[in-house]
């Protein structure tokens, strides 16, 4: 166990500080690094709290990734904000946040699917788990040619866009036409 403490309002100060000064340090080298030899669910390899509105754990890179995380079995990088203002990613330049693997949002269930219209109708009603009865998500949904799976390959010509109906999300056509059977779309859900 080592305890390091800092006073004062230094900018740039620090409590413990590790530095690698090699210009071409080995694979996976740290300047820093936390090990937690536990198998269970509990406690965590390296933890940072902030009392008051700064960064937990803030991670910077010139031109590699700011943080990184991996895990066999759960989720690479898991965050979660009880604020109402908490989950967004922003970014002036390049990605604010990549993912090599599927989005999860909850549990199993993908932030990402593939919607198949019906038909016979300007509207197409997405019912999915994600979606019904939430009026506060975020729906994006793009048209799809050759979706994967089942369905043909469908050209949506119409402008679209989506509502929520009061219970469930839709595709509509803004000019009224009818979306075609089989007409698939990529739907991206961001909760809020």
């Amino acid at each position: 166990t080592v305890t390091a403490k800092v006073g004062g309002a230094t900018v740039g100060a620090s409590a413990l500080e590790g530095r690698i000064t090699s210009t071409s340090p080995g694979f996976l080298s740290s300047a820093v690094r936390g090990a937690n030899l536990g198998t269970g669910t509990d406690g965590v390899g390296v933890y940072g709290t902030h009392a008051g509105d700064g960064y937990g754990v803030l991670g910077v890179s010139s031109g590699g990734r700011g943080v990184y995380g991996n895990s066999t079995t759960g989720a690479g990088v898991y965050g979660l904000s009880n604020s109402g203002d908490g989950g967004y990613f922003f970014s002036n330049l390049g990605s604010a946040l990549e993912v090599a693997g599927p989005i999860k949002v909850s549990g199993s269930k993908p932030a990402a699917f593939v919607h198949v219209a019906a038909g016979g109708s300007y509207v197409s009603v997405i019912t999915n788990p994600l979606l019904d009865g939430d009026p506060n998500a975020i729906v994006i949904a793009t048209h799809v040619y050759n979706p994967p799976g089942p369905g043909g390959a469908i050209y949506q010509t119409s402008p679209y866009s989506v509502w929520y109906n009061g219970s469930n999300w839709t595709i509509y056509n803004d000019d009224l036409a009818t979306i075609a059977a089989t007409t698939a779309f990529f739907v991206l859900v961001i909760k809020q």
